[in-house]
């Protein structure tokens, strides 16, 4: 299911003030379901002292636009309009913290091409974010739509440099981007939830942002079994590990997933930042690609059905002995789904 949750402008100050930034056009893209607002923000349309605000107020379905994020495009040379003031996320692993790199290369070597631009993620709880797959995907067939970035082009994350490939088709909603290394995956955790014993341990993995990864048996099993009523237990389950100690103080995603086939997987995760069950996560399919490669179910490259129904594909290189993939890349479709103007109004 979608995210239903509706953040709010954080005061009546903020919503003022957003009403006078006027209509700003806009771009709403789909990454297999994971939903965003994108917005050309190489003049400042949205200012950074209220991109927080921007991102809770159009985020807010049945009252804005209603989507899962907010994706900025900055200009080049803007490290701050792209960065921001994201916080470092920090998950434990093997005993030490793997932090997000804010400045490092990501996957893109010294003979990929230049940054073209620079891209800002911002949750629907108004939060940023360093790293988001469908996010990087429809940041970067927007740009080559939109003519900021040829068709194969790299541009600047919180979590370092992105190279992306996009379909050279037009009508065809085809991206592969690269992926900023993901940590080892690290030793299992078992949380010892009250009414989940079953689903036994978690690996925890970071892709840009911290992902918790559990195999079970079927997901659709995981609202069926006893437990709150069907449709809600998953988001308890995710809400419940997302504020766990273990992975205090950041927190993290939580991905359930079911093994199809040796190179097929289903998943489904609960997000961070949105706070809710989302119909599609690229990270967290890089995440649940790599838990299930270490333990031995699938190999690469892996193909991640997730809970619209839609397939990523997830390739990487693994290296056994430092549990970790190496040269890691996703592909999957960022349609887009509408254009128009954001009215004033939608803030409040």
């Amino acid at each position: 299911m979608s995210s239903v949750s509706t953040p709010t402008v954080s005061t009546a100050t903020d919503a003022a003030r957003l009403r006078g930034i006027g209509p700003i056009p806009y771009w709403q893209m789909s990454g297999s379901g994971n939903d965003f607002v994108v917005v050309d923000n190489r003049g400042g349309a949205v200012p950074p002292g209220l991109v927080a605000a921007f991102a809770r107020a159009v985020c807010r379905r049945g009252l804005a636009v209603g989507v899962d994020g907010l994706v900025l495009i900055g200009a080049a040379t803007d490290r701050d309009a792209a960065i921001g003031g994201a916080a470092t996320d920090t998950v434990s692993v093997d005993g030490g913290d793997a932090a997000v790199d804010r400045d490092g290369p990501g996957q893109s070597g010294s003979d990929g091409p230049p940054p073209a631009f620079r891209w800002r993620y911002v949750n629907a709880d108004g939060s940023d974010g360093a790293f988001c797959g469908n996010g990087a995907m429809c940041a970067a067939r927007f740009a080559v739509l939109q003519r900021i970035a040829p068709r194969r082009c790299a541009f600047w994350t919180a979590a370092g440099i992105v190279e992306a490939e996009v379909s050279p088709d037009p009508a065809d909603p085809t991206v592969r981007v690269t992926v900023p290394q993901p940590s080892p995956v690290g030793e299992a955790v078992r949380l010892g939830l009250p009414g989940w014993e079953r689903v036994g341990a978690l690996w925890p993995v970071t892709v840009g942002v911290p992902h918790a990864v559990c195999v079970v048996p079927s997901v659709a099993a995981l609202d069926t079994a006893e437990g709150p009523p069907r449709g809600g237990r998953f988001v308890a389950f995710g809400r419940a590990v997302r504020h766990h100690p273990a992975f205090a103080p950041a927190g993290t995603n939580l991905d359930a997933v079911e093994v199809v086939n040796a190179a097929t997987i289903r998943l489904r995760t609960y997000e961070r930042g949105v706070e809710d069950e989302t119909l599609a996560c690229g990270s967290g399919a890089v995440a649940a690609a790599l838990v299930a490669t270490a333990g031995g179910h699938v190999a690469p490259p892996v193909d991640v059905i997730v809970a619209s129904g839609l397939r990523l594909r997830v390739g990487f290189d693994w290296d056994p002995g430092a549990r970790r993939g190496r040269g890691v890349w996703l592909r999957g479709a960022a349609r887009v789904v509408a254009r128009g103007t954001i009215d004033p109004e939608a803030f409040g």
